[in-house]
C-alpha cells in the first residue's frame, strides 16, 4: 500500500500533521516505523526511545510527522490511507493534528 505523497496545493505554508499510531508488540511497531520512515515520515516520538520505557506501562507507540501543505480533507484521506497501513503491521491510528507552530 502506498500513502499520499505529500499535497503541494499552492497556498498556505506547509506545516507538520502528527500522526499517532499504537502497537501490542515490539515487532509489530518496529515493522511499522522502519516502513513509515521509508514513505518520508519522521519520527516524531517513540515510546521504545524512552528512557524510562516499559512496555507494560506505556505499551509501543508511534507518533509521526511529515510537513503537510494541502487541504484538511487532504490529511483526512492521508489519514485513512494511515489506518489500513498501521492494520497490515497490526497497528491502531489514533488520529493526527497539526504541530504547534515553531
Amino acid at each position: 500500500m502506498t500513502t499520499p505523497a505529500p499535497s503541494d496545493a499552492g497556498g498556505a505554508e506547509p506545516r507538520d500533521v502528527l500522526h499517532f499510531i499504537f502497537f501490542c508488540d515490539a515487532e509489530s511497531h518496529n515493522g511499522c516505523r522502519e516502513a513509515l520512515a521509508k514513505l518520508g515520515f519522521r519520527i516524531h516520538y517513540d515510546s521504545t526511545a524512552q528512557p524510562d520505557f516499559d512496555p507494560e506501562e506505556s505499551g509501543f507507540s508511534l507518533t509521526i510527522a511529515r510537513p503537510e501543505q494541502g487541504s484538511r480533507d487532504h490529511t483526512e484521506r492521508l489519514a485513512r490511507e494511515l489506518g489500513f497501513y498501521a492494520e497490515e503491521y497490526g497497528g491502531n491510528y489514533d488520529g493526527w493534528e497539526y504541530a504547534a507552530p515553531a
